[in-house]
């Protein structure tokens, strides 16, 4: 477990960016579309 520990879980990332868009709605929409956009 010690190896992993430089490296967070994909569930700690997915709650980081779910806070990140919870503070900011509007930046979250903005990446949203650019996502869209470029798919």
């Amino acid at each position: 477990t010690s190896k992993n520990y430089g490296t967070p879980p994909p569930t700690d990332v997915a709650v980081h960016s779910k806070a990140m868009r919870g503070t900011s709605p509007k930046r979250g929409k903005i990446s949203d579309s650019t996502l869209r956009f470029s798919s």
